[in-house]
């Protein structure tokens, strides 16, 4: 394929969205092409997050590049970035990860903050494993600044109560008459 030989981590994101708008594509080709051109994208990419929405939306979920069904629950979703990129397209299982992105991977003299959202799984686009990332639509989400303390998702985390019968004791109580059966 021409696109694969000749594109270079300047012109691909371009290249692959005039083959997208141009529909001389499947969206299984472009679910394939895409996170691997998302990811080995410059971080000063020119294409607009817009035209990535568009691209994510159409194609089908994959998870490390390859077709697979989407997430069957939602996720708790950290992204490390400033306040005005907050609703950017990559997220986080790891609070670590996101807080390296907040702290090293900002325009020099900003620092970011590290984001929370609880994301649906239609929200999620694809997955790449090596950095726990998912590609996913945020907008109209509730995005939350997690800086302070733990992220929500640990604080949140309550085990449930179970009550432990000493032994012989559950035998006894369904013997009576009128429990168990």
């Amino acid at each position: 394929m021409e696109f694969v030989a000749a594109r270079t981590h300047e012109t691909a994101p371009q290249q692959l969205w005039q083959l997208a708008q141009s529909e001389q594509t499947s969206p299984g080709l472009l679910a394939v092409l895409l996170p691997d051109v998302w990811r080995n994208k410059l971080d000063d990419c020119a294409l607009p997050l817009q035209a990535w929405r568009e691209m994510f939306t159409v194609v089908p979920y994959t998870a490390d590049r390859a077709l697979t069904p989407r997430p069957g629950r939602g996720r708790w979703l950290y992204r490390g970035a400033t306040a005005e990129h907050r609703d950017g397209l990559s997220w986080t299982t790891n609070h670590a990860i996101a807080l390296y992105f907040a702290t090293h991977r900002q325009h020099p003299g900003t620092s970011g903050t590290v984001w929370e959202c609880f994301v649906p799984p239609h929200r999620m686009h694809a997955y790449l494993a090596d950095e726990h990332e998912y590609i996913a639509d945020v907008r109209d989400l509730p995005i939350v600044d997690c800086r302070h303390g733990r992220p929500r998702r640990m604080r949140l985390r309550v085990r449930p109560r179970v009550r432990r019968w000493p032994r012989g004791q559950a035998d006894r109580l369904r013997s009576r008459p009128g429990i168990g059966a």
